[in-house]
């Protein structure tokens, strides 16, 4: 029961395996490359979690079932049988945790490693009751993030569908520690999803989310090239279009409408921001924005009486595919920024991706 956004999260695990494998080096984007600043994936995922915090549980669910059935397809290209791990727990304790840390370090942490998400290490497993501790280094998903709740929603998801696929097991998980908290490193704990303890510490970081983050110190330092880990500060956009599309995939439209206010209030909020820092109070601080974070390159923006057009190129929301879905709250950031500049009121029309190009239509109210 695929829908288009599943196959194409399906599409993006494999390319990252092929990446992983060198069987394609190509890149992705002609000019800007695969990479981007970690800085955007972050925005998307604690604007949109701040503005809907039941989210959370969303993007948790989808991430582990994304993980869970795309760790059995990569087992299955590398030639790995399906039930080798199925009754792993009579094997001796330390057999176990050796072979397991051996195929997640080589498989799953590699992947993480090549697109600068974090390191990824199992460092411990008990038998009974079942627990796995994994450690994350340099997590992606909350570096130089300072907040009040635990916020890896989607890698602590991610980790429990690894290691629930490699074991045919229904696995849950969640964070002890976050460097969202001041804390070193990311610490998750999975266990199998019925046992009564792992469903109460799960619920409760679950229900734990009500985010509050002050994006504008985060932005600042990110323009000013500040260093907030050891891997820097570019993540792989692969990381990037499978942590945005976990939050739209339950329900499409209505998950665009939403991400498409939200990223016209960001946008808004913004463009004063960018203005000081950039010591310029025109459109061009656009251009300058989303090539400082590798994010996009504004070709040209075209403004008459009634309308505007962005054209622009090496877009990371559609460097796998496009549908409005994977760009709609990229789309809301540009409205809230053109208001900001023009002073008028923008409303988006329509989108449409001509080769590496995406045109945006907005029409203005008069």
């Amino acid at each position: 029961m695929e829908n288009g956004l599943e196959q194409l999260i399906t599409h993006i695990w494999m390319s990252a395996l092929e990446k992983m494998m060198k069987k394609d080096t190509s890149s992705l984007r002609p000019s800007l490359g695969d990479l981007i600043d970690l800085y955007v994936p972050q925005v998307r995922n604690i604007s949109i979690l701040e503005a809907k915090p039941t989210l959370a549980k969303i993007i948790y669910e989808n991430a582990y079932n994304s993980s869970f059935q795309n760790t059995f397809n990569i087992m299955k290209k590398l030639g790995m049988p399906a039930d080798y791990f199925w009754k792993y727990e009579y094997w001796p304790r330390e057999r176990a945790f050796e072979t397991l840390r051996k195929v997640i370090n080589r498989v799953f942490s590699t992947m993480m490693n090549r697109h600068k998400e974090g390191e990824l290490d199992l460092v411990s497993i008990e038998m009974e009751p079942i627990r796995f501790t994994i450690n994350f280094k340099d997590c992606a998903e909350c570096a130089d993030i300072k907040t009040n709740a635990k916020i890896c929603f989607y890698h602590t998801a991610t980790f429990a569908g690894i290691l629930g696929s490699l074991l045919n097991r229904d696995m849950a998980a969640y964070e002890t520690s976050c460097h969202a908290h001041e804390e070193e490193i990311c610490t998750f704990i999975i266990g199998k999803r019925d046992d009564p303890e792992i469903q109460k510490e799960v619920e409760s970081y679950l229900n734990n989310t009500k985010i509050e983050v002050n994006l504008d110190n985060r932005l600042i330092r990110c323009l000013q090239g500040e260093q907030n880990r050891t891997m820097g500060n570019l993540v792989d956009i692969r990381y990037f279009n499978l942590i945005y599309l976990t939050s739209v995939l339950t329900d499409p439209a209505i998950s665009c409408q939403q991400n498409l206010n939200t990223g016209t209030e960001y946008g808004k909020k913004i463009a004063p921001l960018l203005c000081s820092f950039y010591k310029e109070n025109t459109i061009d601080v656009l251009k300058k924005y989303y090539n400082h974070l590798h994010h996009l390159e504004v070709n040209s923006i075209e403004n008459t009486d009634k309308e505007i057009n962005v054209r622009i190129q090496d877009c990371a929301d559609t460097s796998f595919s496009y549908r409005q879905e994977t760009a709609c709250f990229l789309i809301g950031e540009l409205q809230g920024l053109l208001s900001y500049f023009t002073s008028k009121v923008i409303r988006y029309n329509k989108s449409i991706l001509d080769g590496n190009n995406l045109l945006i239509n907005y029409s203005l109210d008069t």
